[in-house]
């Protein structure tokens, strides 16, 4: 059902999971996203801002860094609403950069 409310959606603004993304990919969508974070115990941690960071020049969403620029963001996803390229099911390139922050993670403790 989720999907569908995305497909029927003008814009979708979502918290930044990369399930959410992957659903508005698919419907050729290029959501606005909001990151969870630790320090507002949304999350246990911040991967979800580490995400955006890494993804954020792919041009495959808009980023809301405060709530207070809703508007603002909301206006510049109105004319900017198709992701820079479509959905790829080879999506190895995103395995391996997500094993290599584990990796790293996991070194660091």
């Amino acid at each position: 059902q989720f999907s569908s409310f995305i497909k029927d959606s003008d814009i979708v603004i979502a918290h930044a999971g990369v399930g959410v993304l992957t659903d508005c990919l698919h419907s050729n969508k290029k959501p606005v996203l909001l990151a969870r974070s630790k320090s507002f115990g949304e999350h246990t941690n911040d991967h979800q801002l580490d995400f955006l960071e890494k993804y954020k020049h792919d041009g495959l969403f808009h980023i809301l860094e405060n709530i207070s620029d809703v508007k603002k963001i909301v206006e510049i996803a109105t004319i900017d609403f198709l992701p820079k390229r479509k959905y790829i099911t080879d999506i190895t390139y995103i395995i391996e950069d997500i094993r290599s922050y584990i990796n790293s993670a996991l070194e660091k403790h």
